[in-house]
């Protein structure tokens, strides 16, 4: 394999396990990007009363939107994926259902067959015995 084939399977096979624990862990990361905006907010506080120009603080103020905006997009994404890995979830579960329904009507039909056939041998069984009875009665 090439060395970027075993990068992009190392990069696949951590976002996989990402969403999966985003999946179960939802408000885990919800917290931590509260607490990562609120830092962020922080920081841009303490930045803007240590500049001491209004180009550094234009530059400050910039660099923060494009920080926010970054953290922003990657929030989105990890939860627009563990959307996506809810979605796949259901869609499977669906079509097992499916598969489950088949069999039962399936089995239903067997089991339908089985009971008219014995139904049918019963009824002449039981027809059987009470022509005997009777020949035994007239005898």
């Amino acid at each position: 394999m090439t060395w970027h084939g075993i990068l992009f399977q190392s990069a696949h096979h951590f976002w996989e396990n990402l969403r999966r624990f985003a999946f179960y862990n939802r408000t885990i990361f919800e917290v931590f990007f509260v607490f990562l905006y609120a830092f962020e907010q922080f920081l841009l506080i303490w930045l803007t009363f240590q500049s001491h120009s209004i180009t550094e603080l234009s530059y400050i103020v910039s660099i923060f939107a494009i920080i926010v905006l970054t953290t922003f997009s990657l929030h989105k994404i990890l939860m627009e994926s563990r959307i996506k890995y809810l979605e796949e979830e259901i869609h499977n579960l669906h079509q097992e259902k499916l598969e489950l329904e088949i069999r039962m009507k399936s089995f239903q039909k067997v089991s339908n067959n089985l009971i008219d056939a014995l139904s049918k041998d019963l009824n002449t069984y039981t027809s059987s015995n009470n022509n005997h009875d009777k020949k035994r009665l007239v005898k």
